[in-house]
């Protein structure tokens, strides 16, 4: 009897989600940070930003695999990985060019110094190979901009990218819903 009064209040311990707060957007290209591959959004694939706050009392655990996206319809959109993302985009890293091919720089062509600084990826030396390399700096970028699983204490927050397979990105998903823990839905604006 006493170790189901424990579990009782182990449950009642945790916080509830409605005391986490939740902001969800769709990612357009505009709002891409310099090093992320844009093209990510020309392949079949979008991207949502999720930032979450946690305004309980109580430490609380964010698992990505607990998130569903559903289209105004019903139809569920299924999440892609950096593993899923990463193949796609090697197609643009043929060639002699250095770096991301076609970064999306906001300030128009990136000076020396700025190309320098941002973390690239190195494309092979003749056009119609790509160093062994590349793969896998590609997949670090996109791991690195990817929301993680994560313990927020109270106050704490935690941000990052969910990438979805759809072919609709920025405004025109608009409307998709997305639900944490089958208990929170939230739409897009």
């Amino acid at each position: 009897m006493n170790a189901l009064l424990m579990s009782l209040l182990l449950l009642s311990a945790t916080p509830q989600v409605e005391e986490i707060s939740f902001t969800v957007s769709s990612v357009k290209r505009s709002d891409l940070p310099d090093d992320f591959p844009f093209q990510v959004l020309n392949e079949g694939f979008a991207i949502l930003k999720l930032k979450m706050e946690n305004r309980s009392s109580e430490a609380w655990t964010f698992r990505p695999e607990e998130v569903e996206v559903f289209e105004g319809k019903g139809k569920k959109l299924d999440r892609a990985v950096p593993t899923d993302i990463a193949p796609k985009l090697m197609k643009f890293y043929r060639g002699s060019q250095r770096g991301i091919y076609g970064e999306g720089y906001s300030g128009g062509r990136p000076t020396t110094q700025e190309w320098e600084q941002v973390p690239s990826v190195e494309p092979g030396r003749s056009s119609g190979t790509v160093s062994a390399g590349v793969g896998g700096s590609l997949r670090a970028v996109l791991e690195h901009y990817q929301v993680q699983e994560v313990k927020l204490a109270p106050g704490e927050t935690a941000e990052g990218f969910f990438y979805l397979k759809s072919k609709k990105s920025g405004r025109k998903l608009s409307g998709v819903s997305l639900r944490f823990q089958n208990q929170v839905s939230i739409e897009i604006p």
